[in-house]
């Protein structure tokens, strides 16, 4: 007879390891391949042992975005203590904070749709959006406006990492086919009719170099938040 095999109790799953195995779940197919079931396989557990740490799947998914708001926020707090204040024109909070987020997020993009539900919901995203009211009420915000403009700024984020071309897909071989057949449809079209979908084809259909793609959309969200800074439209008298 071999050595009996150990398998973990209920309570012995450290909620933060079974948290990192529902985000390899969401990174490998997507948020809906996320159970309990599925998580506690890899443990060789019943999901019955998971409910010790978590009421239902929901509460799971809650955690997976807690945890991105708290590495979001130890990465711009990191960020903040770093900075140079002879390097940023203003503005380089905000940008810190989008960074920071946006960073987090491309890590397990598969996930990015469920942070923004639990923004007030959890300690750090109340760190977070209590440093970008401030930022924002520093540039002459006042709360309705500030709180109008950090819940675009939060959207945006989200929205770069989950619209990203090509991101849709996990599995590396069917991205690659998938592009290809959407690349060549894009570039067939009448060329009359679409000269720059045509001419932009392979750009519409994958991202050549994400940093560039990134900072363009960091670019846009903090050029339209500061056009907007009541601070840069002095009343006129």
């Amino acid at each position: 007879m071999g050595p009996k095999t150990t398998r973990p109790t209920r309570s012995k799953l450290d909620p933060e390891v079974v948290i990192d195995a529902a985000l390899r779940l969401a990174d490998a197919e997507g948020l809906e391949a996320i159970t309990l079931k599925r998580v506690a396989d890899q443990f060789e557990v019943t999901s019955m042992a998971l409910y010790w740490h978590f009421d239902d799947k929901q509460a799971l998914l809650d955690a997976i975005a807690d945890r991105l708001w708290q590495q979001t926020a130890e990465t711009l707090e990191r960020s903040l203590e770093q900075r140079s204040p002879s390097d940023d024109d203003g503005w380089g909070q905000l940008r810190l904070t989008i960074d920071a987020l946006v960073g987090v997020m491309r890590l397990h993009p598969g996930a990015a749709e469920l942070v923004p539900s639990r923004v007030v919901e959890c300690e750090a995203g109340l760190t977070v959006t209590e440093l970008t009211l401030g930022f924002l009420a520093g540039h002459g915000f006042e709360p309705e406006q500030a709180a109008d403009v950090a819940r675009f700024v939060l959207s945006s984020a989200v929205m770069l990492v989950s619209t990203q071309a090509g991101i849709e897909i996990t599995d590396p071989g069917e991205r690659a086919e998938h592009q290809r057949r959407k690349r060549i449809a894009l570039a067939s079209l009448p060329p009359d009719r679409y000269p720059h979908i045509t001419a932009s084809a392979g750009y519409l259909t994958d991202c050549e170099s994400p940093d560039s793609y990134f900072n363009r959309g960091f670019d846009a969200i903090v050029a339209g938040v500061r056009a907007q800074a009541p601070s840069s439209h002095p009343s006129q008298g």
